[in-house]
């Protein structure tokens, strides 16, 4: 059986290719706009804005705010219902290296475990940039450390958790 266009089709495609062709043709050229020879991409530089390298006895309060209790009575369990209670007494700074350790029982206290929380809210904040950050984080059944990025305005995003966060 034979198509009645069948010798038609070829020429057909054959035309199209040709037509597509001239189209993409008339699409390039030159700007005056656009400089002639090889774009090279600018060398980004970054500049350091925010460091911290531990040095001394105490932790550096014009950089860090310490965030002490458990969240009451605004956001008990700061939202995730947790058991610890934050304290200042959990951090150490020495040799370089901040320390937060967790206790099980703290002394003095009725929260069955103590840690200490730290940020940098309303001391430091940036739009765009690269993050780089040393730890070392403790592993096993009930650790759950955490070293988030957090939005800097309530106002635009929303309040935790709802405004996001980088972990």
């Amino acid at each position: 059986m034979q198509m009645p266009f069948a010798g038609v089709v070829p020429q057909l495609r054959h035309l199209l290719l040709l037509g597509g062709s001239l189209v993409l043709a008339a699409c390039g050229g030159q700007s005056d706009s656009v400089p002639a020879g090889e774009f090279t991409a600018p060398v980004v530089e970054f500049q350091l804005v925010f460091s911290d390298e531990f040095n001394g006895s105490e932790l550096d309060q014009s950089k860090w705010n310490i965030v002490e209790g458990d969240g009451c009575p605004d956001l008990c369990g700061f939202g995730n219902n947790e058991l610890q209670v934050y304290s200042a007494d959990n951090i150490d700074v020495s040799g370089g290296t901040l320390k937060i350790t967790a206790l099980d029982n703290p002394p003095g206290s009725d929260a069955p475990f103590s840690s200490a929380r730290i940020n940098t809210k309303d001391k430091f904040e940036f739009r765009y940039g690269r993050v780089e950050f040393s730890a070392r984080l403790p592993s096993g059944q009930g650790m759950w450390p955490a070293l988030w990025m957090l939005h800097a305005d309530e106002s635009v995003y929303g309040p935790w958790p709802a405004g996001g966060e980088i972990d």
